[in-house]
């Protein structure tokens, strides 16, 4: 075997015993970033795959909602159906509802649930109108830890309000779900939430423009989709005997929409280890 002349066996890597002795680094377990491809949404929770699009008649509005399948192996399922999603938009103000162009509801990955999980998201397009994202859900608990923050707290007498049950042990807390406390924590919540996240930035818009919006905080911005969604929307849908409702879960109605019925019944049978991270709206 030929060796080039300027070889020398006895020669060390001057890196050798070191971390950057030459062996690849592990990639980061972290959520990929589709940026910089072409003819790719820009945010993960904007990544749809093989949705089914179906169209609705809300208040005098037309609305688009976009169905991803759930991961049904691993126990997915989506709470709500899109007749459960009209029924109640269609009690709320017309104007609010015009605003929203399209819901998703939409299957995360495993990374997305331990970096980024939510039960939902309000999208908002530069030019376009905005979009509600609701994510599909399992029957697995998940854990939260003991020392909670002030707003944890009050999501975690929220949760128990929904019908979920929270467990106190020596290390933490562990919230166990139900397909009951699931529908109502998406339909009677989360769904309103985002609204009122909509409403809210709407309202921003009308005063002094965009950066009102931008300057809020967070809180700020969580407090009023909470008053939106439990003191005026959910309140004026008590008192007026429109919540709550019965499921509308007819197979034959989903099957015409090109829904399959067991996308959205739950399955019992699956048992995973409890979730470490919590749930919450965006």
């Amino acid at each position: 075997m030929h060796q080039r002349a300027s070889w020398n066996p006895a020669r060390r890597n001057r890196r050798t015993g070191t971390a950057a002795s030459g062996y690849k680094r592990r990639a980061p377990f972290a959520i990929p970033a589709p940026f910089g491809r072409q003819r790719e949404p820009r945010a993960f929770h904007e990544q749809l795959h093989s949705p089914v699009i179906v169209w609705r008649q809300v208040a005098g509005h037309s609305l688009c909602f976009a169905v991803e399948p759930p991961h049904l192996p691993g126990g997915f399922f989506h709470p709500c159906t899109v007749d459960d999603l009209c029924a109640v938009l269609a009690g709320c103000p017309p104007h609010d509802v015009a605003r929203v162009r399209t819901i998703v509801l939409r299957q995360p990955t495993r990374k997305q649930r331990i970096f980024s999980r939510a039960w939902g998201r309000a999208l908002f397009v530069r030019h376009g109108a905005p979009v509600i994202v609701l994510e599909a859900q399992s029957l697995a608990s998940w854990r939260w830890p003991l020392a909670l923050t002030p707003e944890w707290a009050r999501e975690l007498a929220r949760l128990r309000a929904d019908g979920h049950t929270a467990q106190r042990n020596r290390r933490h807390w562990l919230v166990t779900p139900s397909p009951d406390a699931l529908r109502c924590t998406l339909l009677w919540r989360t769904l309103l939430h985002e609204l009122g996240h909509i409403a809210d930035h709407a309202r921003c818009l009308s005063g002094k423009g965009q950066e009102v919006w931008k300057t809020r905080c967070s809180s700020a911005k969580e407090d009023f989709a909470h008053r939106y969604a439990q003191e005026e929307r959910m309140a004026a849908l008590q008192a007026s005997g429109q919540a709550p409702f019965p499921a509308k879960n007819d197979s034959f109605r989903l099957l015409g929409d090109g829904l399959r019925p067991e996308w959205f019944q739950p399955v019992f049978s699956f048992a995973a280890a409890p979730e470490r991270k919590s749930c919450h709206s965006d």
